[in-house]
């Protein structure tokens, strides 16, 4: 029998959570508005993004998908970009060149069965006037009925500033919403927040929540138990919401190590021996995540917010032997460039709950 739970898998509508934040967001998009949407990896943004498309989608909203995670070059940016606009408004293909890119191209190669181009453009110049005539295509071809998604939009600082230049130009004078989907919150805001970005105040910010609602959630693993005849006790239940502490993919993950588990009924003992076996899994994971923070401070400014310390004063900073508030912050820096801690207002929490429950032996 199939596992009904998901982790790192192509999205599922079965396997989704639907989030409190989606209403607020669909009404966003279909102001027209440009949005950015952050959270940390593994938090489920990817698939909200895709449960987003997937809605407007239903109510005639042609939706782009662009990833940017395996896009190196500008140059592959507008294959991947005109392979979308293809398949998304499915279009002809010696049409859509004819009509839009004809006196630009130099060569286009186009493969066999499912889309696949290979641009060779004689200049970079040639480059961006490919890029700018296909983003103007998609008002054209949607009359403005058209959002173009971009994951991992991060990504885009590989790019040059000419990029980001072009990009700019033409989406602020066309009638295209655009959602912005991204997991660095330091380069987020970068490149929207900065104001010598050329990309500055393009999009409104949307931080999209590491929890995911408790009673759908409760009742969407109850769900997944029943449709695969097994049963979970309450207990059990509760018991996984605690110690995934809601976010996305241990919400997954945990779920699916109990059901592997389970014969007929799970109950909490099944979720206990579960958390452990996947804590000693991960174990190796978790020292290379400290390791990689790269400070001599890490262990030291984990403890102190696991003990309710994190503080400035100088007289806590030489309770702990941390050198001077500087260390401290550029400690805290690195933590959160990797994903280790996570910002809430002024505050800071350990983002992994496994990884938490790991410390809590570490340093008992």
């Amino acid at each position: 029998m199939r596992n009904p739970f998901y982790i790192g898998k192509k999205f599922s509508e079965e396997a989704y959570v639907e989030r409190e934040e989606t209403p607020r967001v669909l009404e966003l998009i279909r102001s027209g508005a440009n949005v950015v949407l952050y959270a940390p990896r593994r938090c489920g943004k990817t698939w909200f993004g895709i449960a987003l498309k997937e809605e407007l989608g239903k109510t005639g909203v042609t939706c782009i998908w662009l990833d940017l995670f395996s896009i190196a070059t500008v140059r592959e940016f507008v294959e991947s970009l005109n392979e979308e606009i293809i398949k998304s408004f499915k279009l002809g293909i010696k049409g859509y060149f004819t009509r839009f890119l004809d006196k630009y191209v130099g060569s286009f190669s186009v493969g066999v069965g499912s889309v696949s181009l290979n641009f060779s453009p004689r200049n970079e110049d040639e480059i961006y006037q490919v890029l700018k005539k296909s983003l103007e295509s998609i008002e054209e071809l949607s009359e403005g009925n058209a959002v173009v998604f971009i994951d991992e939009i991060q990504e885009v600082v590989r790019f040059d500033d000419r990029f980001l230049n072009v990009f700019r130009s033409v989406i602020q004078a066309q009638n295209v919403t655009y959602v912005f989907l991204g997991s660095r919150r330091s380069v987020i805001s970068r490149l929207f927040f900065e104001t010598q970005n050329p990309m500055f105040k393009m999009a409104r910010k949307f931080e999209l929540s590491t929890a995911l609602p408790a009673r759908q959630t409760r009742e969407f693993i109850k769900e997944k138990f029943m449709e695969t005849g097994k049963k979970i006790t309450d207990e059990g239940l509760s018991e996984i919401l605690k110690r995934s502490a809601l976010h996305p993919y241990y919400v997954q993950l945990i779920s699916s190590e109990v059901w592997l588990r389970t014969k007929k009924i799970a109950d909490i003992s099944a979720v206990e021996e579960a958390v452990e076996s996947l804590k000693q899994e991960n174990s190796f994971l978790f020292q290379s995540m400290i390791e990689n923070v790269r400070s001599k401070y890490t262990l030291t400014v984990l403890r102190m917010l696991m003990s309710d310390e994190l503080s400035y004063n100088a007289k806590n900073l030489a309770k702990w032997e941390i050198k001077s508030p500087a260390s401290l912050a550029k400690t805290l820096k690195k933590l959160e460039e990797e994903e280790i801690i996570v910002r809430s207002g002024k505050s800071y929490r350990i983002l992994d709950p496994l990884f938490e429950e790991y410390l809590m032996r570490l340093f008992r």
